[in-house]
């Protein structure tokens, strides 16, 4: 008999880390079905706008969400349930509750972080004991070795897997070919913590010392509204050099990405982004911060640079660098599509989520 596995995941919408990598599975794990599969959404948020917001309709949808979720454990009994999980705020809270029916049923499960990990200073003695007690001895799948430090002493080492993400590739005949421009290109929804402000001082900086760039932005208003966006980009003199696309999909976006010479990305929030992974598989050298998983995506000196604090003349040195020599810039672009092939792919990215799944089922 074929064993069962529940999956409580995000998936999109909205569009962000957590629910792509949440179709990544859906849509790619156990081809062969050896499994028996049950895919169920956990996400309350349906547009980026409610992120991070308590409203009547989310308690709503999170009240119906648990119900019928609860319900269909309890009926199929599984073997495994994968539960993609939050760290912080409400969004632990809501989790959690997921967490305590699935111990009280003594069912086996596994939990997925996306996030950069609990901030345990920030935590009162009753928080520390919730933690402790939703936590202890769970088993979980972390995106990076370097997060680690983040989650312990809340998680064992021992019952800890690391799965860095994958993506599908959308860039087969990539060629690196001499581009007219040095496009610099930079990709997140309009939110504060990635740095959006940092991008538009670095590239005035890169103005006031002569290096010729334009600056595409891609992502949808968050907590930055476009007119917010524009009026910063008008008071760095940056009007004639940056092009703000708003959200791309498909098509759209991977034509942006295959015009652009460089993805910067300095970042002051992030855990294992998947838009540095779609760069790679561009051939994008990254110059990005030190944040999060950062150091474990970007081979500094190699197929990017990590400025491990905020310095917009840091910034700059590096993209002028790399900007000096046409065939510098070709060889950390060669480096970037050789590191998405070696370690970033979507079916190395699944082959090790198999592997995890047949360790603990």
């Amino acid at each position: 008999m074929k064993k069962k596995i529940i999956f409580l995941l995000h998936l999109p919408p909205p569009v962000h880390g957590a629910s792509t990598v949440g179709l990544i599975i859906k849509f790619n794990f156990d081809r062969k079905n050896d499994f028996l599969k049950f895919y169920y959404s956990i996400g309350t948020t349906k547009y980026f706008s409610e992120r991070r917001k308590i409203s009547l309709i989310k308690i709503l949808r999170f009240f119906f969400q648990f119900c019928k979720n609860c319900y269909n454990i309890i009926r199929l009994k599984p073997n495994l349930v994968y539960f993609t999980c939050s760290t912080h705020g409400m969004g632990f809270i809501k989790d959690s509750l997921y967490i305590l029916i699935l111990k009280l049923l003594k069912v086996n499960f596994i939990l997925h972080f996306h996030n950069k990990g609990f901030h345990k200073k920030s935590l009162s003695q009753f928080g520390i004991w919730y933690h402790n007690l939703i936590l202890n001895n769970s088993k979980v799948i972390l995106l990076s070795h370097s997060l680690l430090k983040y989650y312990i002493p809340l998680v064992k080492k021992k019952n800890c897997f690391f799965l860095p993400n994958g993506i599908k590739d959308y860039s087969r005949q990539f060629t690196m070919e001499n581009k007219p421009n040095f496009r610099i290109l930079f990709v997140s929804n309009l939110v504060e913590s990635k740095g959006v402000f940092d991008l538009l001082e670095i590239c005035y900086n890169l103005k006031k010392v002569g290096i010729d760039f334009f600056l595409d932005i891609v992502g949808d208003e968050a907590e930055i509204s476009k007119g917010k966006l524009y009026e910063w980009i008008n008071s760095f003199g940056l009007s004639e050099r940056v092009t703000y696309y708003g959200a791309l999909y498909g098509s759209d976006k991977w034509g942006v990405f295959s015009r652009a010479s460089l993805f910067l990305y300095p970042s002051r929030e992030d855990c294992f982004p998947l838009v540095l992974l779609e760069a790679f598989s561009f051939g994008l050298p990254i110059v990005c911060s030190n944040e999060g998983a950062l150091e474990d995506i970007v081979n500094h000196g190699n197929d990017g640079f990590i400025i491990p604090e905020y310095n917009p003349s840091h910034y700059v040195d590096k993209i002028s660098f790399l900007f000096s020599d046409k065939y510098i810039l070709q060889r950390f672009s060669q480096e970037a599509r050789k590191s998405f092939e070696l370690k970033f792919r979507e079916e190395i990215f699944i082959n090790n989520f198999a592997k995890i799944v047949e360790t603990v089922i």
